[in-house]
């Protein structure tokens, strides 16, 4: 007797998510409804929203922090992501997609205007927890958009915005703050006003995406229809997505490609200062077209997918990725550095969306939401950890071994990108 392997691809005849699946309900249902053109825009704008946020603190020298106690702001958010994740599930089959969207963006606000008062640390470090809470929108918007005919370019489009935020955070907040001779706290206040136009969009395009909605969407029974339950007919647990090795390479695919990403971001002006010897405008120059080369090569995903397939795309960039950072590693004019950095911005663009479209193909319908929301939180446990563990390299051995460490996390994602495909 065959044992049943537990990847998610023993379920394609049964489950929507994996290609052929999709084929065959486009085969079933030849017309289609017009692209949700007003959710993606809202969406587009939320995420944009999210890297202003994510991409803007500048509190060490107001509250006097050391090296620790800036760490310790880095492993804040992933509490609310994880929290987010736990619930995620269980907040849409009960209130539907449209309360997970707006709960997200009142998180951010709260954290915006708390921020906005410089307020003693210990509470800013339980705001910052609720930043987390984006995780609600971020599993459940790549859930949605990975059920979509143009999945790829879609999804590029909305991490890419979050990289155009990232990269114009810290340029508009120095800018705000600098030109009013303001103290930081101020840029919050415009970021305030983000955030609160973000509402108003999303209540509006995602009105219609209520409880009945997200269970039809899912193939499961409306409340309407569950007067009598069947007891074959079990709710999903917001755990039932650990079951399936996808969920886990995911996980540690994330985790791997947010490392690297904000190990650069995190430590690339103090590198750019150190080793190549430039300023701090250089520095940020250079993180800054790091997170546009990012966006870049998220937005071009849909369009390079239709001349080359994911695999060897995501593939080659990686290698090619690994060349970059050679190249920086014996580059000492500061503009060729600077041009490589963004260069392995671009490279590193589509991983992340590639990724979650896996996700969308290897894991059943209605665990998705749940699924990816778990792998954005364990991506977040990247973003802090990674960063942390190399500023105690760089405290051992210096500041020069950051490109060997990017060179090694990139190593480590080649593999984790290839198992995808054995699950296929």
């Amino acid at each position: 007797m065959e044992s049943e392997p537990l990847i998610a691809g023993r379920g394609r005849d049964q489950h929507l998510g994996t290609e052929e699946a999709l084929l065959s309900s486009e085969i079933l249902e030849p017309t289609k409804e017009a692209l949700p053109v007003a959710e993606i825009a809202s969406g587009v704008y939320a995420l944009f929203v999210a890297g202003l946020v994510a991409s803007t603190l500048g509190l060490e020298e107001y509250y006097q922090l050391s090296d620790k106690a800036i760490s310790i702001i880095f492993l804040c958010p992933p509490v609310g992501f994880f929290l987010a994740a736990y619930f995620s599930r269980a907040l849409h089959l009960k209130c539907g997609r449209r309360v997970a969207v707006i709960v997200a963006p009142i998180c951010q606000l709260t954290y915006a205007l708390t921020a906005s008062q410089a307020p003693p640390f210990p509470v800013l470090l339980a705001a910052l927890v609720a930043v987390g809470f984006f995780g609600l929108m971020d599993g459940s918007l790549y859930a949605w958009v990975g059920g979509m005919k143009p999945a790829k370019t879609v999804i590029g489009l909305l991490h890419g915005a979050f990289s155009v935020g990232a990269a114009s955070g810290p340029f508009l907040a120095n800018t705000i703050t600098s030109a009013a001779d303001r103290p930081w706290y101020t840029w919050y206040y415009v970021l305030t006003a983000f955030v609160f136009l973000e509402l108003p969009c999303l209540a509006y395009s995602f009105w219609q995406h209520d409880v009945e909605s997200f269970h039809v969407e899912n193939g499961r029974k409306t409340i309407r229809d569950e007067a009598e339950p069947d007891e074959d007919d079990e709710e999903p647990r917001p755990e039932s997505s650990f079951g399936y090795t996808a969920t886990w390479i995911g996980s540690a695919y994330v985790f791997a490609f947010m490392g690297v990403e904000f190990t650069v971001t995190g430590w690339g002006i103090a590198y750019m200062n150190r080793v190549n010897e430039g300023s701090n405008l250089l520095g940020g120059a250079c993180v800054s077209l790091f997170h546009l080369g990012l966006a870049a090569g998220k937005l071009s995903l849909g369009v390079m997918t239709r001349y080359v397939p994911v695999q060897l795309l995501v593939t080659s960039f990686l290698c090619l990725a690994l060349l970059s950072q050679v190249a920086f590693a014996v580059s000492t004019v500061p503009a060729v550095s600077v041009a490589l950095m963004a260069l392995l911005g671009f490279l590193l663009g589509p991983l992340y969306p590639s990724g979650i479209i896996m996700m969308t193909e290897l894991l059943p319908r209605e665990v998705q939401v749940a699924g990816i929301s778990f792998v954005n939180s364990m991506g977040q446990i990247g973003a802090a950890f990674m960063p942390f563990v190399f500023g105690l390299i760089s405290n051992r051995f210096g500041i020069e071994m950051l490109v060997y460490y990017v060179c090694l996390q990139l190593a480590l994602i080649i593999p984790l990108w290839l198992c995808f495909f054995r699950l296929r």
